[in-house]
């Protein structure tokens, strides 16, 4: 198995994908031209088959049963509002296809990107998928430079909100989280937790909101 990843990638997280069992190549600055690299050794190996990280439906689905086990621990409790960060968008599509298979499609998605790696939220504003010229961002794993195409078409009857955040307001909600909970997370989930740690985001995204849940993602880029 041969993985690309870019130059943002830590060697920490280069050396995990190593001890299982896989070749890593680094390829580019940013994920989208990994993924180019990627796709350009592809075509040279007729045996070789692409995995994407999070643009395929298997993936959304898998990621979709966080939802069953969200309603099974809130016991009869629907929440108003899902928080969930966004990078290449496989997350959010899971979780839109988790709330409508369990009857939700009434409650609302909030997805939380960093300033530097705001590519949902400028394809919320152009009404299509628009990519980045650039990732500038401590929350690396958010780095894709455009989100996936289901992100707004896969299931427009939930409705799907943008917030951006800063690095600060990131890293703040990681930290914070650390303190509440004893347990660590990279700045890329940070980036959701700062929705409720941070007083001025918590009433611009969740008023009028009485149950909130925040999917917590990302640690594997902590030692």
């Amino acid at each position: 198995v041969d993985v690309f990843v870019p130059t943002t990638t830590m060697p920490m997280m280069a050396e995990k994908i190593r001890k299982q069992g896989a070749k890593v190549i680094v390829a580019g600055s940013n994920w989208n031209e990994a993924d180019a690299h990627c796709k350009e050794a592809l075509a040279k190996d007729i045996y070789a088959r692409y995995i994407p990280p999070f643009d395929d439906p298997r993936i959304w689905e898998g990621h979709s049963t966080m939802v069953d086990e969200i309603k099974d621990q809130l016991e009869g409790v629907v929440p108003d509002l899902v928080v969930v960060s966004v990078g290449g968008g496989g997350l959010l599509c899971g979780v839109q296809i988790g709330l409508n298979r369990v009857g939700w499609s009434n409650v609302k998605v909030l997805g939380v990107e960093t300033e530097g790696a705001a590519s949902f939220a400028a394809a919320k504003a152009a009404g299509k998928v628009v990519s980045l010229s650039s990732i500038n961002t401590i929350a690396s794993t958010l780095g894709a430079l455009a989100v996936t195409p289901a992100t707004l078409t896969l299931n427009p009857q939930i409705e799907t909100l943008s917030a951006v955040v800063s690095d600060r307001q990131a890293v703040l909600g990681a930290v914070r989280f650390a303190e509440e909970f004893r347990q660590l997370v990279e700045p890329a989930c940070g980036a959701a937790l700062s929705v409720v740690y941070d007083e001025e985001l918590l009433k611009k995204h969740t008023e009028g909101c009485r149950n909130v849940v925040v999917i917590v993602c990302g640690g594997s880029a902590v030692s």
